[in-house]
């Protein structure tokens, strides 16, 4: 278990937890005050982390469901609502986090929700009776759920998500380029698929400190080109998103973006990483 802390720009502490296998931990050289690399866009951070401790980890619990390999903690946070439901259920979180929208069938910001549209909870349908925005500070807490994006809070179990908040703008960009989102949905009504980035917009804290640097070369490319969030960089993915979270997948897209440097050379490397990931070959 690696424990870290970072200050963001607007001055607030996030306390990070990871769980990561010790082989990766030693291959990046990480110890007890090194500095780690994050950029968690859905948190607002971006920048170095110091590690604080490296402990073994406790034993993890049996049963159903994906592992949880993340704790955030972001101190005095104060972009907060209060959304209150029909069973009398209150939830408060950013007002950023996206909450399932049984209505629009879509991903929709917790402050955005309007009164009497309905959100998934375990019981079934909840609809939202009123909501206020405070900005008193407060400590606010997110997860890491391995290979998932989407995951239940309070003892109702509203389905909210925690991808990456470029992922709804490259799913509109598909959308609006033809490429349909797959009309799967789960037994409880949500999406199977969400939008999915060839070159990733966030940098992982897992990668190999020798690609890092050329990731975010990469990353600073498609950003200046306008092909960060654009059709051309995504594709409809479900849960694992095809293998691209790997570290496998992440040497071969450094691999192809090798001596590119102009936006043409950019989208032909693109067409062939997707070829290559809905071919099944980082699965």
């Amino acid at each position: 278990m690696l424990s870290a802390e970072i200050e963001r720009e607007d001055g607030a502490r996030v306390e990070v937890e990871l769980l990561r296998p010790l082989t990766w931990i030693e291959e990046q050289g990480f110890q007890t005050g090194a500095r780690l690399h994050l950029q968690l866009e859905e948190l607002n951070v971006a920048g170095w982390a110091t590690i604080r401790s490296i402990e073994p980890c406790t034993p993890l619990s049996d049963g159903h469901g994906n592992l949880v390999t993340g704790r955030f903690i972001t101190r005095s946070a104060t972009n907060l609502v209060e959304a209150t439901f029909s069973d009398g259920t209150v939830l408060n979180g950013t007002s950023i986090h996206p909450v399932w929208s049984l209505d629009r069938l879509e991903w929709v910001p917790l402050g955005e929700l309007e009164i009497d549209e309905q959100v998934h909870s375990n019981d079934g349908p909840l609809q939202l009776i009123s909501r206020a925005f405070h900005h008193q500070p407060t400590d606010v807490y997110n997860i890491e759920v391995d290979c998932e994006h989407v995951y239940r809070v309070g003892d109702a179990g509203v389905l909210v998500h925690n991808a990456c908040g470029d992922s709804a703008a490259l799913g509109k960009d598909l959308t609006k380029n033809g490429v349909w989102k797959p009309p799967f949905l789960s037994n409880n009504g949500v999406s199977l698929y969400h939008a999915a980035h060839i070159v990733p917009s966030e940098m992982f804290s897992w990668v190999k400190a020798a690609e890092r640097l050329e990731l975010q070369r990469i990353q600073k490319l498609l950003r200046d080109t306008g092909l960060s969030n654009s059709a051309i960089n995504g594709f409809w993915a479900r849960a694992g998103h095809l293998g691209t979270h790997k570290a496998k997948y992440i040497t071969e897209l450094v691999d192809e973006f090798q001596g590119v440097v102009s936006k043409p050379d950019a989208i032909d490397a693109l067409n062939r990483l997707r070829g290559r990931i809905l071919n099944g070959e980082f699965v």
